[in-house]
């Protein structure tokens, strides 16, 4: 679910330790229980507040990956195991 791109890891990595641990620490915090914890120092609440977009996506993501055949999502006109739907036979004459 906590899936962070390159660039935000080394955004993260130009603050001091004490504000990597708390960018780090309200990130994970975010991610797992939704609290947004808005009194932190300038330069974490600016990362905090570009990451949180991608931590709501991935959430979304997540939860849409789990309504798979099982949820009904699929079903007969995908197949078996889902994908592309059956061609239809076109009518010769």
């Amino acid at each position: 679910m906590l899936m962070m791109t390159l660039t935000k890891v080394i955004s993260i990595q130009t603050l001091s330790k004490e504000n990597q641990f708390l960018a780090f620490k309200a990130i994970v915090e975010y991610a797992f229980t939704n609290i947004k914890n808005e009194d932190l120092p300038k330069p974490v609440l600016g990362i905090l507040r570009t990451i949180r977009p991608f931590i709501k996506a991935q959430k979304k993501r997540q939860i849409a990956g789990m309504a798979g055949k099982s949820f009904g999502k699929l079903g007969a006109p995908y197949g078996k195991k889902g994908g592309r739907p059956r061609k239809k036979e076109a009518k010769t004459e």
